[in-house]
């Protein structure tokens, strides 16, 4: 009787003595510890103190293809890429199919050579399945099957990859299966600026051309530190410079035996002199300027010119 009194003490003390030593246990090994509580993104971004990243939804980033049963197709390698079009080896020949919901480049689209080369690097060498509209059989507008283009190694949709990296548009002829997740594509692709839909470059204004003086002297500097060049008149008295020459029809003409050809009315041989020059020269001379009056040598000497010593006139 003794024993069983004692066991039942020690039973009513048990929970007391557990409570005991749980309190007394260091606050990192209780089980009443502290819990931290879980953390919660903030509108700053940041969580603890700490900077966080939000991942973005990937339901509107990606939107889920169901894909065929491939087993039922056979594959096509693909022979070259032309546009938005491909050339597929059907065994016996070749067939050009174009891909359904993806309207046709334009030239003008800054992305049409892009989205070409694209297109050839993603599918040229590789194979595909080709699978019709779920009604049936399509045809663009230039007669050629419209299909969906899988690669056949992953499944790719390429109709929608198209799209997706901004390289093609949407266009619905009728509704197809996959048109919703197509536009979303489209959609992101507009936002994201890719391919179609990316800025122009921006171009440079052009720098308006300064003004020369109309008023600047032969040899005085212009505004841009270069000599101006010399008139045919200033370098009438300077041996040496070459002119322009003279138009074949200021030329002298052949001389005949007619006297009368290389005389003028006044007495001796007739030859040239410029306005502003000291020189008299012959009607071909290139250090002759553009304003001459005929004179004979008698007035040209008479007026203190003297001979030039290129075209040696009256010699």
């Amino acid at each position: 009787m003794a024993g069983a009194r004692t066991r039942s003490s020690w039973q009513g003390l048990f929970p007391s003595i557990l409570v005991v030593a749980l309190v007394c246990l260091p606050p990192h090994l209780g089980v009443l510890a502290k819990q931290p509580s879980p953390a919660i993104p903030t509108d700053s971004g940041e969580q603890n103190g700490a900077p966080t990243q939000v991942a973005p939804s990937r339901a509107a980033d990606a939107p889920k293809l169901t894909l065929p049963d491939f087993s039922k197709f056979t594959a096509h390698k693909v022979l070259k890429a032309d546009g938005l079009t491909i050339t597929i080896s059907t065994g016996s020949g070749t067939e050009t199919v174009a891909l359904m919901g993806i309207e046709p480049p334009k030239a003008a689209d800054p992305a049409t050579p892009q989205a070409e080369r694209f297109l050839t690097n993603l599918l040229v060498g590789e194979s595909v399945y080709l699978v019709d509209h779920e009604a049936g059989r399509r045809q663009d507008e230039k007669k050629r099957r419209a299909v969906y283009v899988h690669r056949a190694p992953d499944g790719m949709l390429v109709n929608a990859e198209l799209i997706r990296q901004g390289y093609a548009r949407e266009q619905a002829e009728v509704p197809y299966q996959y048109q919703n997740a197509m536009r979303a594509y489209e959609g992101l692709a507009r936002a994201a600026k890719k391919g179609l839909w990316m800025d122009p470059p921006a171009t440079k204004p052009s720098k308006p051309s300064e003004p020369k003086p109309a008023d600047a002297k032969p040899g005085d500097p212009t505004k841009d530190g270069k000599p101006t060049e010399p008139t045919p008149a200033d370098q009438d008295a300077k041996p040496g410079v070459p002119t322009e020459m003279a138009p074949i029809s200021q030329i002298d003409p052949p001389v005949t035996s007619d006297k009368k050809s290389d005389k003028s009315p006044r007495t001796g041989v007739t030859v040239y002199a410029s306005k502003s020059g000291t020189k008299y020269h012959t009607a071909s001379c290139r250090y002759l300027g553009k304003t001459k009056d005929p004179v004979t040598i008698d007035e040209a000497k008479k007026k203190g010119l003297s001979p030039c010593s290129e075209c040696k006139p009256g010699v």
